[in-house]
């Protein structure tokens, strides 16, 4: 999978994750952490056109629904999407311990 983030390809799969020439470890939580540490860095240049958050918030899904091998945690089911378990408007945070791939249902269900 590549992703582009605030002008940098963020190569996803292969055992690895790579964010222009910087190759990361393996597919681990640790390793997919690193990359997105490094995406989200505000030292980086911001690139024109690109709105911060969405570009965070999708590169963190994508890492979250990768990480947990697109099956929802809570029933096993397909189709995911990345649930925070503690929402950023409550001060949660686009860490990879801060998601779960959710099923729609599930996730629906996180919201009530």
């Amino acid at each position: 999978m590549i992703v582009y983030v605030k002008g940098y390809k963020v190569m996803i799969g292969d055992g690895e994750v790579s964010v222009g020439d910087r190759v990361f470890c393996g597919e681990t939580q640790e390793c997919l952490q690193k990359g997105l540490d490094f995406i989200l860095d505000s030292r980086l240049p911001m690139v024109k056109g690109y709105k911060y958050r969405g570009s965070i918030h999708s590169s963190w899904a994508r890492m979250v629904k990768h990480r947990d091998g697109y099956v929802c945690k809570e029933c096993g089911a397909g189709d995911v999407q990345a649930h925070h378990i503690i929402p950023v408007s409550r001060g949660g945070g686009y860490e990879m311990d801060n998601g779960v791939a959710l099923c729609v249902s599930c996730h629906l269900k996180k919201h009530r």
